[in-house]
């Protein structure tokens, strides 16, 4: 897989989400959504990752780096998360998104 995929992408057939960098994901409540990065993700071999393993220590970075691109035109898909960053466990693996107003 690229570096430069999503935790998820749309499928072929129409409305179906699929896994992409994060194997799956679950929502423990309304406001929170954990993803579970693949393992063996590497990042392109150029510095300064030079094909090191995607981790999440990596996510809030890339997170940052996309909002910050004022052109960009799906920022406005993360605008709302308040909290990006690991959880307990396996934290190099695993990713929280959480905004307190989001509800389902």
């Amino acid at each position: 897989m690229a570096y430069q995929e999503g935790a998820a992408s749309a499928g072929a057939r129409a409305l179906l989400i699929e896994p992409d960098v994060a194997e799956r994901w679950e929502m423990p409540d309304g406001t929170t959504y954990v993803f579970h990065l693949r393992h063996g993700v590497k990042w392109q071999n150029k510095p300064p990752v030079n094909g090191r393993e995607l981790v999440a220590e990596d996510v809030p970075f890339t997170f940052h780096r996309f909002l910050a691109e004022q052109a960009n035109p799906l920022r406005y898909m993360l605008e709302s998360v308040d909290r990006v960053g690991g959880l307990g466990g396996k934290p190099r693996y695993r990713v929280v998104l959480q905004n307190a107003a989001w509800t389902v």
